[in-house]
C-alpha cells in the first residue's frame, strides 16, 4: 500500500507537507520465491515501478526487512541471492528526482501485512487506486489518522 501523508518530510534539506491519503494498494501472488528477503525485494520492486508509472518524482520506500533496506541504501555491489532484485530497484530509482529507503517496524504498517495475509488466504491479487480492500479499511483508518 502506498500512502501520502500530512506530515512534514525532509529530503535533501527540502521539506513539504501533504494530505494523508491512500494512493493505491496492490498485492501479487508469486510462486517459488526462495526466501523472505526475496519477497521483500520483489515487493519493493513492484512498488517503486508502480510509483514511477503513476508519475511520482520523489519517493520514500519503507520496508520492514532491515537487511533488504540496508542493501538498497548501500552503494556497493550486492552479491547475495537478491542481488539482481537490488540492482533492478536501484536502476528504477534513477528515474526519480529523490528515492529514499527507510526501515520501519512491521507493526507500523499493519495494512500491508493484512494485504499479504488475506491475499494468500483468498488466493487473490488486487490493484486498487485510492483505496484499500474492504477487509483492510478498519486497519487503514487506524494507520491513517483523519
Amino acid at each position: 500500500m502506498e500512502m501520502e501523508g500530512k506530515r512534514k518530510k525532509e529530503i535533501d534539506g527540502k521539506a513539504w507537507e501533504t494530505e494523508l491519503m491512500v494512493l493505491f494498494s496492490k498485492s501479487i501472488l508469486y510462486g517459488n520465491i526462495p526466501s523472505p528477503f526475496a519477497v521483500e525485494a520483489l515487493a519493493c520492486f513492484q512498488m517503486i515501478k508502480m510509483e514511477l508509472h503513476v508519475g511520482l518524482t520523489r519517493v520514500e520506500i519503507e520496508g520492514d526487512t532491515l537487511s533488504v533496506i540496508r542493501k538498497l541504501q548501500s552503494k556497493g555491489i550486492d552479491r547475495s541471492v537478491i542481488g539482481a532484485h537490488i540492482l533492478n530497484i536501484r536502476a528504477i530509482c534513477e528515474g526519480y528526482q529523490v528515492c529514499v529507503f527507510k526501515h520501519m517496524l512491521r507493526q507500523a504498517n499493519e495494512v500491508a501485512h493484512l494485504l499479504v495475509v488475506e491475499g494468500l488466504k483468498r488466493n487473490e491479487e488486487i490493484y486498487l487506486i485510492g483505496e484499500v480492500p474492504s477487509y483492510a479499511k478498519e486497519v487503514a483508518k487506524e494507520e491513517i489518522p483523519t
